[in-house]
C-alpha cells in the first residue's frame, strides 16, 4: 500500500495537497474490494479548513475490467 500525491491548485492559486492510500483485497475470481482513505493540506488561508478534513471510499474493481 503506498501513498498517492496529488497537487490541486484551484483558480486563486492555492495549492491543496491530496494524499491517500488504497488497499485492495481479492479473493478467488472475485472482484476486489477496494479501501480507500485521503487526507487534504494546505496553508493557503481560504482552503485552511481542509486540514481537518480526510475522506473515506469504498469500492470494486476487477482485474478483467476493460478487456475482452
Amino acid at each position: 500500500m503506498l501513498p498517492n500525491v496529488r497537487l490541486i491548485t484551484t483558480q486563486e492559486g492555492a495549492a491543496i495537497l491530496f494524499e491517500f492510500r488504497t488497499r485492495t483485497i481479492f479473493e478467488g475470481d472475485e472482484p476486489g474490494r477496494q479501501n480507500l482513505v485521503g487526507w487534504f493540506e494546505s496553508d493557503h488561508e481560504s482552503y485552511r479548513w481542509l486540514n481537518d478534513l480526510f475522506s473515506i471510499a469504498e469500492g470494486q474493481i476487477s482485474a478483467t475490467a476493460g478487456t475482452r
